[in-house]
């Protein structure tokens, strides 16, 4: 059996723990690089996993390479501020 988990069990986990680590952003922007619409819909989906997260008034731990750690980010405002500078034009 292989130790890969299903999308649906990572959009668990993504809403368990809110943590996008080096690992899953490496994933997110290779999605938002292909620039193709599968990709893409597949990152806003997971996206979407962590702004609902948000709106339920739990944090998230997000990958930030420029300095190679996690920032806790507890708003809306904070999250899109991410997005906006690791994945423009993503969420709107």
């Amino acid at each position: 059996m292989s130790g890969h988990r299903t999308l649906a069990q990572r959009d668990r986990a993504l809403v368990e723990t809110g943590r996008v680590d080096r690992d899953l952003f490496v994933e997110f922007d290779g999605a938002y690089g292909y620039n193709a619409a599968t990709p893409m819909s597949w990152l806003l989906g997971r996206l979407t996993v962590l702004a609902r997260r948000l709106a339920t008034g739990r944090s998230l731990s997000l990958y930030d390479p420029v300095s190679g750690a996690q920032q806790t980010v507890e708003s809306m405002e904070q999250f899109k501020g991410w997005m906006d500078r690791h994945f423009p034009d993503t969420w709107s």
